[in-house]
């Protein structure tokens, strides 16, 4: 938030009753709430990482390779022959 803003949003704030903003307060407890559940939905759990890398680690890297390399091969070709 600019200087600019805050200051106005404060000027505004102050003109408030003690009602007002405590719905105020409350509004923005429950968007913060929503906010940080999404935040901990969005971020990465270690555990799981470890779960996956050792399900990658049983492949062997030339076969984890192939199949990308194999998509991008097709890709280039749609692309060459204009059939994408």
């Amino acid at each position: 938030m600019s200087d600019f803003a805050y200051a106005y949003f404060s000027t505004e704030l102050e003109k408030l009753d003690v009602s007002s903003l405590e719905g105020i307060f409350e509004k923005v407890q429950k968007l913060l709430a929503k906010k940080r559940a999404i935040a901990d939905e969005n971020s990465v759990d270690p555990e799981e990482v470890e779960r996956i890398n050792a399900v990658y680690a049983k492949i062997p890297r030339e076969e984890q390779v192939a199949v990308a390399h194999s998509s991008m091969r097709s890709m280039w070709e749609a692309v060459k022959n204009d059939t994408w």
